[in-house]
């Protein structure tokens, strides 16, 4: 079986999939001035789309995205990507007569997070945890990517200078081209070899 790639429109809310949902470890929320990526089970507001108007649900076999249309109608736009299944009847498929592939060879690409470390102990009182914390100047604001490390391997990453990358998965569609979504997250050194 194929990878499976489908979408819906004007959809007044996020659709009845919650079987698929179980598939999605990750979300990636996009609000006005802020943005979140966390793990779904941590975040129970991911599906407010008056605060998060755009956003993905992703994992190891698939990805739901979703982008809240302009407009009075409060409606959003949705495109489901599965490694394999069948998509919900409210899907439609993006494509009918041609397969969708996965890219080269079934190799996964990295994109890196920007931000840099912050040392939980110049600062306990705001981590007491010691969680692995990133400072965005992009965003600008503290992000607390969804990777699990105990306090040695973060230490470890630390001293190594490795940080967090989402993997993504790119896909190719003969006649519409390349579609790409997020897998999960790996730790690397911008200085490692490799992709």
């Amino acid at each position: 079986m194929s990878p499976i790639i489908g979408f819906a429109k004007d959809l007044k809310g996020h659709p009845d999939i919650e079987s698929l949902m179980k598939l999605f470890r990750y979300v990636w929320l996009e609000g006005i001035m802020k943005a979140k990526l966390a793990h779904k089970d941590k975040l129970t507001d991911w599906n407010n789309l008056e605060e998060w108007p755009a956003g993905r649900l992703f994992g190891d076999k698939g990805e739901y995205r979703w982008q809240s249309n302009p407009g009075p109608d409060k409606s959003i736009h949705a495109v489901l990507i599965l490694d394999e299944g069948n998509l919900p009847e409210n899907f439609k498929k993006q494509h009918d007569k041609e397969p969708l592939t996965i890219e080269k060879d079934g190799k996964d690409s990295l994109m890196i997070l920007w931000g840099n470390w912050i040392n939980p102990e110049d600062d306990p009182e705001s981590n007491p945890a010691g969680d692995p914390l990133f400072y965005a100047n992009e965003i600008p604001k503290v992000q607390r990517y969804p990777i699990k490390l105990d306090k040695a391997e973060f230490e470890q990453a630390k001293k190594d200078r490795k940080t967090p990358r989402i993997v993504v998965r790119r896909y190719r569609h003969k006649k519409k081209g390349e579609f790409m979504r997020c897998v999960g997250f790996e730790m690397k050194n911008d200085e490692q070899k490799g992709e």
